[in-house]
């Protein structure tokens, strides 16, 4: 018998009691019969609403979104609850792909319960939201570590796909997820380490990490949702500015906040988290097979190997004596190097407490130059190690780090691809610490103007950054170096440097060092023919070189008034050619460039090579001394010191590079920004509460960006600069954008 109305839209649970909580929320006395034929009737009129993701993490609903990619589903009951809402009868896919049970609600509570963004117990209004305190986390962290992986497929199990700083995500959830669940227990470390507020209305905990000052990393969120148990949600977090604040403005005490909360703490004992290559691993049959049979349908072995097995081409006894083999290889390594079996931290779920494990790196082919094939994860008990599972090197990584830094000797997140095949679940050794409430993470979100009824397919705008039209030669490794220019809006930057625009809205850099003693004053706004030599190493910047004449001279733009120019100190006297230039005396000639080279102007040079150290002096941000960025510094200068191949294997230099036709002037209309796009912010000056505001774009429209996402203090420091951003969101008052700086790797 086919079941029809709710009965064929989810699971109702035993008897009648769906209709007892129906009744809780309606305003009319609820009749099953004509209940079930109302939902049946607007399931065959198609009415029935899908919400899921897109590939950029936002939220996305409509009758017309995929079902065999949504993650709820909702349809109308015909009741009303007692504000005047219109219920809707709604249920969850559950892990195993199937419906959960219904349950009632308004379009808002089940939207804002859709759109919010979970990272254990930290919560966030949408993914949009999370992503931005994730970045801005970054901007903030002493450097000299990666906290993503090289990049790679997003694993398919994911229903919703993971912020770009991944690891810093993870690192995050479950150090926080450790502090909630053990700050009650007077016998735990982590007793009293976070702190509330007198009202109990916000917490303040340590994140266990360092700013770019070196000092501790405090955040500060709402509590929500407060059970009796102790267990709670952080809702909106955020960085917390200072201890004053703390206590003016959210209602802390003076005396609670004065030594700020102590670091979590993950164990007690230094041998707890360091391998004993002495102690016997017990492996038994059902472990072998979870690990090996298991392994292969869950996409943990080397494809090979796991076609091989599909096709009885190999025996589960080789398997085993391969695995084995692998285990006394890493034994033997660890013998000599107590560092090669990493510990990791098992998140606490409801069936376990948390706890300390070790990451064993297995080399099935014994190719020791590449990396590992898997991690196999191994428990202390009883003086064994127990074998519990096999984990990818992403999932590995993420866990360890929770710790510590792993070396780079197998985990290095720098040669990771996180690329879970297709249909790998997300393991029980990465599972998120447990939950134990079915309210929406956030309380006060206002739901879309949109009702299920005339919603579309995706009422959520993307924020995906699209690139301009004509930029397509400056993808990741599209653009060859040297790439002649005309360099627009020249401003000051840090350092004395120059700043301008180039392709579109990508910005380009001029050393002090490549201006040489002139006068940089007459530049600005000028036009300036360059060559794009190399990406800079800190942000999404490119080096440029001046190309001068046989004087010596910068090439400017005839359309552009000439200017004098101080002659930099040891440059020999100006040739007749350029005293017959516009204007004797300048440091500056014009002249308009047609599509190829022109004769009387020097070809494009090959990119000079700029050591290291130039780099980072050259784009190192105000107040921030080289000191800081030691660790990338020395990296940098290996690489620089690598032996060289053959000079005959060297290849052979790029070719010169034609001079291109200046840009056109830009007339008509341009194309409006949307949420995501990476764009160019001048003319900056400071804004409310420390914050700054800039324009963009040949329509002068304008952003903001608040002082939380900002990685100098002082909003002066922005106001001569050229400020790559991406657009957030539309300001709700005063017009504009909000914007954050642009984070391009």
């Amino acid at each position: 018998m086919e079941k029809i109305g709710l009965y064929g839209f989810g699971y109702l649970g035993k008897g009648r009691a769906y209709l007892e909580k129906l009744q809780q929320h309606a305003t009319e006395t609820v009749d099953e019969q004509a209940l079930n034929q109302y939902v049946q009737q607007q399931i065959e009129r198609g009415e029935v609403v899908y919400y899921g993701y897109q590939a950029n993490g936002s939220l996305a609903y409509g009758p017309d979104f995929s079902p065999a990619k949504a993650q709820a589903k909702a349809v109308a009951t015909g009741y009303t609850d007692h504000s005047g809402d219109k219920l809707l009868a709604c249920t969850r896919r559950g892990p195993s792909g199937s419906w959960g049970e219904v349950f009632f609600t308004d379009h808002t509570f089940l939207f804002n319960t859709m759109r919010a963004y979970r990272m254990g117990f930290l919560s966030f209004r949408s993914y949009e939201e999370a992503d931005a305190f994730i970045s801005a986390i970054h901007q903030n962290l002493l450097p000299g570590e990666k906290w993503q992986f090289a990049k790679g497929e997003q694993n398919p199990a994911l229903v919703r796909p993971k912020t770009r700083y991944e690891i810093l995500e993870s690192y995050l959830q479950m150090t926080f997820s450790k502090l909630v669940l053990e700050y009650q227990d007077p016998q735990s470390p982590n007793y009293q380490k976070i702190i509330f507020s007198k009202d109990g209305k916000y917490c303040y905990f340590n994140t266990g990490l360092l700013t770019n000052f070196a000092e501790d990393l405090y955040l500060i969120g709402e509590v929500y949702g407060k059970k009796p148990n102790g267990l709670f949600i952080c809702n909106d977090p955020r960085m917390a500015d200072g201890q004053r604040s703390l206590v003016t403005r959210y209602g802390f005490a003076k005396e609670a906040v004065q030594n700020g909360p102590g670091v979590a703490t993950f164990f007690t004992r230094i041998q707890d988290i360091i391998y004993d290559p002495s102690v016997p691993i017990d492996f038994t049959a059902a472990k072998l097979q979870h690990i090996i049979v298991d392994g292969i349908e869950r996409g943990r072995f080397p494809r090979h190997y796991t076609q091989q097995y599909q096709n009885g081409q190999i025996a589960l006894w080789d398997l085993s004596q391969k695995l084995k083999a692998g285990i006394e290889n890493a034994r033997l390594i660890a013998t000599r190097n107590y560092k090669y079996v990493v510990p990791q931290y098992r998140a606490a779920t409801r069936q376990r407490p948390g706890a300390i494990q070790f990451l064993m790196p297995i080399y099935l082919d014994r190719m020791f130059d590449k990396q590992p094939d898997f991690a196999l994860v191994l428990s202390y008990h009883d003086g064994y190690y127990v074998p519990e599972t096999i984990l990818l090197l992403a999932w590995a990584y993420q866990n360890a780090r929770i710790l510590c830094k792993p070396d780079d000797s197998w985990l290095n997140p720098s040669e990771i691809v996180d690329d879970a095949p297709e249909g790998a679940p997300s393991d029980e050794n990465t599972t998120a610490p447990v939950t134990h409430h079915p309210a929406p993470a956030v309380s006060t979100a206002s739901a879309p103007p949109q009702s299920p009824a005339t919603a579309g397919p995706s009422a959520v705008a993307s924020v995906v950054s699209h690139p301009a039209a004509g930029d397509s030669a400056l993808a990741e490794g599209a653009l060859a170096f040297p790439h002649r220019v005309w360099l627009r809006q020249l401003t000051i930057g840090n350092n004395a440097s120059l700043r301008g625009l180039f392709d579109g809205d990508k910005v380009g850099t001029i050393s002090r060092k490549k201006t040489g003693d002139c006068d940089l004053e007459p530049l600005l706004g000028q036009q300036m023919l360059v060559d794009i030599v190399a990406r800079n190493p800190l942000g999404g910047t490119y080096q440029a070189t001046p190309v001068r004449d046989g004087s010596n001279a910068f090439t400017l733009r005839p359309e552009h008034p000439n200017c004098a120019v101080k002659q930099p100190a040891g440059t020999p006297a100006h040739t007749p050619q350029a005293q017959a230039a516009p204007h004797q005396g300048s440091h500056i000639t014009t002249g308009t460039a047609p599509a190829t080279a022109a004769p009387d102007l020097p070809a494009a040079a090959p990119a000079a090579a700029t050591s290291p150290l130039e780099q980072l002096v050259q784009n190192l941000p105000q107040g921030i001394t080289v000191q800081d960025l030691f660790s990338q510094l020395v990296q940098g200068m290996q690489a620089s010191m690598a032996p060289t191949s053959n000079p005959a294997d060297t290849a052979p230099a790029a070719a010169p590079a034609p001079i291109p036709a200046p840009p056109p002037p830009t007339t008509g209309p341009t194309s409006s920004p949307s949420i995501g796009d990476i764009v160019v912010l001048r003319d900056i000056k400071k804004g409310n509460n420390g914050g700054i505001r800039g324009v963009f774009g040949d329509g002068g429209a304008t952003a903001t960006i608040s002082r939380s996402l900002l990685t100098h203090p002082k909003a002066y420091y922005y106001e001569k600069q050229l400020l790559p951003v991406r657009l957030l969101g539309v300001n709700p008052l005063g017009g504009g954008f909000r914007a954050e700086p642009a984070e391009q790797p």
